[in-house]
């Protein structure tokens, strides 16, 4: 079940609690159905009256699902060449997937930037950091993530020795040249249908 999922099931039971209501009369038995039946085909339950079983019961009534685009936090130093690896490899290859890539130089308005950094981390389906330049900034939203099991994908220039409480994880190591843009692309998208399909 993907995280997606996770949470609409989660909305799910928190809203057995706040909608409890009278019994239904036998002719009025709405369809009874799974929370993953429910998560897995939403749309072909728009309009209708439903009844989700599971720990909790839930109905519903002339509802209608609406899928927003997840997002992906993405955790990296902005300036060149790593500008050009967000806009023409990240940004792309997500939107792929149905998912919007952003990072906090992309949220405007007032406020402090540390709790914008800390919400779009919290708010996204994955984060992707670029974990080439040693970046106390990077590291420090790194660890957030993880600390928050935050699916992560990180990256990095092949040249480079990683950090040691780094260099155990997973890394998709790339070229930066014009082949390495192509592999970069394809192992983006081999982690990210790892991610969004476990």
């Amino acid at each position: 079940m993907n995280n997606m999922s996770k949470s609409f099931v989660s909305a799910l039971a928190f809203f057995a609690l706040l909608c409890s209501g009278p019994p239904m009369l036998a002719q009025e038995q709405p369809k009874t159905v799974t929370p993953c039946d429910l998560a897995k085909n939403p749309k072909s339950y728009n309009g209708e009256t439903v009844r989700v079983r599971g720990a909790l019961s839930v109905e519903f009534e002339d509802f209608t699902f609406e899928r927003r685009q997840g997002k992906v936090f993405v955790v990296m130093q902005f300036s060149e060449p790593y500008r050009q690896l967000y806009e023409e490899v990240i940004q792309p290859v997500t939107l792929e997937f149905g998912l919007n890539a952003y990072h906090v130089g992309e949220v405007f308005g007032p406020g402090v930037i540390l709790h914008d950094i800390e919400q779009g981390i919290v708010e996204a389906e994955v984060v992707i950091a670029e974990i080439t330049p040693e970046n106390q900034n990077v590291f420090y939203e790194l660890g957030y993530s993880h600390a928050l099991n935050k699916p992560t994908i990180l990256l990095a220039d092949r040249t480079k020795k990683l950090p040691f409480d780094v260099s155990g994880y997973r890394v998709l190591f790339y070229d930066n040249t014009i082949a390495g843009k192509k592999q970069i692309e394809d192992g983006l998208r081999k982690h990210l249908e790892a991610i969004l399909h476990e």
